[in-house]
């Protein structure tokens, strides 16, 4: 027995290099190949993010003057322009714009994306069939001047129809 365990030890280690350079660069190509789909997958996420907050911001603020439904329209379309400025990302997804007269809930106002990622496998790392990453910005539209207009001048009882030039008064502070 004694010599049996002896000749294992003192045996033939021919091959053992080649197996440990094996078993070492599968492993250094598994670690390498996740860091890439996983890299790529972010970068692109969060360029994507940033594309919707800055759609979503154009779309909250934008404002000229006029009530807040002929404004929402005009507000709906320069913010899917600013989002399509992205185009080079070939997002492959469904972009759109929540109005505060689509929804229910306030706070879900603002745009929304959700697209198939890029990179879906290299290598051995393949994502769910169908997977699916959203990027929201909802920050809530703020009234517009025109409406501020109107609550002031309804507040002072003058009506919204009242051309008021001479002075300007705040009765509250509700975002006006």
């Amino acid at each position: 027995m004694r010599n049996l365990f002896r000749s294992l030890i003192q045996g033939n280690h021919q091959g053992q290099a080649t197996i440990e350079f094996v078993l070492s660069f599968s492993f250094l190509l598994f670690f390498i190949l996740f860091f890439i789909t996983v890299g790529i997958n972010l970068a692109i996420g969060y360029v994507a993010h940033y594309a919707v907050f800055k759609a979503s911001r154009t779309f909250l603020t934008y404002d000229n003057g006029r009530a807040r439904g002929e404004v929402l329209g005009d507000a709906i379309r320069e913010g899917n322009n600013v989002f399509k400025t992205f185009s080079q990302l070939n997002l492959d997804g469904q972009f759109s714009i929540l109005a505060p007269t689509d929804i229910e809930i306030y706070e879900y106002v603002g745009a929304k994306l959700l697209f198939k990622p890029k990179v879906q496998s290299i290598g051995p790392f393949a994502l769910p069939e169908g997977y699916q990453f959203l990027s929201e910005s909802f920050l809530g539209k703020e009234p517009t001047r025109s409406e501020c207009r109107c609550q002031v001048q309804n507040a002072l009882q003058q009506g919204c129809e009242t051309e008021i030039n001479n002075y300007e008064v705040m009765v509250f502070d509700n975002g006006c």
